[in-house]
């Protein structure tokens, strides 16, 4: 993963998708219990998977990448009610989100239609900080050029322009 992060930054790519944070977790953790000798995670070992997790996301926001992390969902309990999340382990669970500009729900209608979901519902957790002050009611359409002219205000010519650039 990280000599695939180091050749996209070489590269200028302009975004970054892991499928999935889920599995990345878990095959980082493997690999911090291997190099500890370890079989189990112990508290240390956690907040280093936190850590490096953390670590990369930062990396990736400062050199403006647009990074795309897709997560398995998990219920968790909270009151009266189950809400689905991003299925990470410990920390992770509010780490993330809080990195993140934009959290949502990816789900089926009942006519199969996929959308997305940037705002929060009593049945799951979604946020999302926009450059643009304008408030995003309407569940989206999970395409990437739509999701970037609605959520950060880029018009999608540019998106389009941007792809043919790195394509070339």
């Amino acid at each position: 993963v990280q000599e695939s992060v180091n050749f996209a930054l070489k590269n200028g790519y302009k975004t970054i998708v892991f499928d999935s944070l889920t599995r990345y977790a878990e095959v980082l953790m493997d690999d911090i219990l291997a190099k500890n000798n370890k079989i189990t995670a112990q508290i240390q070992h956690w907040g280093e998977l936190v850590t490096r997790i953390k670590k990369m996301m930062w990396v990736l926001q400062a050199q403006n990448i647009n990074t795309i992390f897709t997560c398995l969902e998990k219920e968790t309990d909270e009151g009266d009610q189950l809400i689905k999340r991003p299925s990470l382990n410990g920390q992770l669970v509010q780490a993330i989100p809080a990195i993140v500009d934009v959290t949502g729900y990816l789900y089926a209608t009942q006519t199969s239609e996929r959308l997305l979901s940037i705002n929060p519902t009593d049945k799951w957790y979604a946020k999302h900080r926009t450059i643009l002050a304008n408030k995003i009611d309407e569940d989206l359409i999970p395409d990437f050029m739509i999701l970037s002219e609605r959520i950060f205000g880029i018009e999608q010519d540019v998106v389009e322009q941007n792809i043919l650039e790195k394509v070339a």
